[in-house]
């Protein structure tokens, strides 16, 4: 059997489905995989590691008592922006301590590149690297879609 056929029918979301169906996670890293599922691969990539920055660099701030700071205004930023990705991150993470998020939000990015570099590695092989994201598949506007018009 070729690589090629082994690939045609890949799917972005199974390092994430690893993720989710594997009892050794903790939870918190099973519930950002299944965030991250359906996102669109450099989206998910990115929004992954600007939330992470933005945990680092508020841990600085903290452990060196400066407030507020580089990590403070990331952090507003990010919440002001409302991006639904990183909200959902946000909202999963808020409660955990700057080491939990930091080490979930770490394991992430590598979930979120290892996923996405799989787009390469098929096109290599001379199949398409389109993936389907949810928001594509969509027939009309989401909750999302409607309350933002509203700004909320």
């Amino acid at each position: 059997m070729k690589m090629r056929d082994v690939l045609k029918n890949y799917d972005y979301d199974l390092p994430l489905m690893d993720v989710l169906n594997d009892p050794e996670k903790s939870q918190t890293m099973r519930m950002v995989a299944a965030a991250l599922m359906g996102q669109d691969l450099n989206t998910a990539y990115y929004a992954t590691v600007e939330v992470l920055e933005a945990y680092e660099r508020l841990q600085a701030d903290y452990e060196t008592k400066v407030h507020p700071g580089e990590g403070f205004a990331m952090m507003e930023a990010i919440l002001q922006d409302r991006n639904p990705l990183q909200m959902r991150l946000w909202h999963m993470l808020d409660g955990a301590s700057f080491e939990v998020a930091i080490l979930v939000l770490s394991e992430a990015k590598q979930f979120a590149y290892d996923r996405a570099r799989m787009c390469r590695v098929l096109m290599n092989e001379g199949l398409s690297g389109k993936y389907w994201t949810y928001a594509s598949g969509l027939e009309g506007p989401n909750a999302h879609d409607l309350m933002s018009k509203l700004g909320v």
